[in-house]
C-alpha cells in the first residue's frame, strides 16, 4: 500500500487543516489483520530517513488504498529497523469537501434558535404570580384552625 507522511500543525478539530507534506507515495505493509479505521502500518526507518524528517514528528497519514487521512496516535520502533504507527481516520479532513457543501438546518445553537421547531431542550423563563384575593369570611373549625384555598393557574377575578 502507499503512504504519505505528513506533519499536521493544525487542532484535530479543524476541518482545513495545515499539513506539511514529508514524504509522498512511500510503500507501506499493514499489520493483519487491518482495520480502515484504525489501521496500523509498518514503513522501513531508512525511507523515513530519506526525507530528512524524524519519525517522531509525523503526526498524520494519507492512504491511498482506503482514500482517507489518519491521526497517527503512536509510533513504535521494532526490531530490524521497522517503524510502527498506529492511526486512527480524521473523518473531518476526509470529508471535508462534502462537509463543506453540505446545507444545514441547524435546530439547536447556544445563541440562536428557531421558532419553526418544537425545542424541547429550550429553558422557558418560568415566574411564579401570587395574589391575594380576599374571597370573604372563612369560618373557624372546631379545633380553631382556618383553612386557606388555593387555586393554581387560575385566573384573578376581576372586580
Amino acid at each position: 500500500m502507499k503512504v504519505t507522511l505528513i506533519v499536521n500543525n493544525s487542532d484535530r478539530k479543524k476541518i482545513n487543516k495545515s499539513l506539511d507534506i514529508k514524504l509522498a507515495n512511500v510503500a507501506a505493509k499493514a499489520k493483519e489483520p487491518c482495520n480502515v479505521l484504525m489501521p496500523t502500518i509498518e514503513l522501513d526507518k531508512a525511507t523515513i530517513a530519506k526525507s530528512g524528517v524524524s519519525y517522531a514528528k509525523i503526526n498524520y497519514l494519507y492512504i491511498e488504498e482506503f482514500g482517507r487521512y489518519y491521526f497517527v496516535d503512536s509510533v513504535t520502533i521494532e526490531p530490524g529497523g521497522l517503524v510502527v504507527f498506529s492511526a486512527s481516520v480524521d473523518v473531518l479532513y476526509t470529508y471535508s469537501e462534502d462537509l463543506l457543501n453540505t446545507q444545514f438546518e441547524v435546530i439547536r445553537s447556544s445563541s440562536l434558535y428557531s421558532k419553526y421547531f418544537v425545542d424541547t431542550q429550550l429553558a422557558l423563563q418560568v415566574m411564579r404570580y401570587y395574589d391575594w384575593v380576599p374571597i370573604g369570611h372563612v369560618p373557624q373549625s372546631s379545633t380553631g384552625k382556618k383553612y386557606i384555598i388555593t387555586v393554581a393557574g387560575g385566573t384573578t377575578p376581576t372586580p
